[in-house]
């Protein structure tokens, strides 16, 4: 798997002898460089970490999407018969193209 190669920043993380043998190994393993392994990882321990630029990109895309689609139901049907409308109706499966 390869990650977008602009805006990397170079880093000197020191590392001991058997823990970068097991990093080099897995990576191995994965069949990717040392470096993209090593993003994963921490990509995959940080993914809960937001910066404030991602909580306010975040914060936009809420407000773009309330901004679209919010907004009180207008027609005359109980919530009975819409739920009953949206059991009935036969459910789409969309299948994603392998890239």
């Amino acid at each position: 798997m390869l990650t977008h190669r602009n805006n990397r920043v170079q880093t000197g993380f020191r590392l001991d002898a058997i823990t970068l043998a097991r990093v080099k190994t897995a990576a191995k393993t994965r069949k990717v460089s040392v470096n993209e392994y090593v993003n994963e990882v921490l990509k995959e321990a940080t993914r809960d970490i937001e910066s404030e630029e991602e909580k306010e990109a975040g914060r936009k895309r809420t407000e773009e999407f309330l901004n679209e689609f919010c907004g009180a139901w207008v027609g005359d049907e109980t919530v009975e018969e819409i739920l009953a409308a949206a059991k009935s109706s036969p459910r789409k499966i969309w299948e994603i193209p392998a890239l």
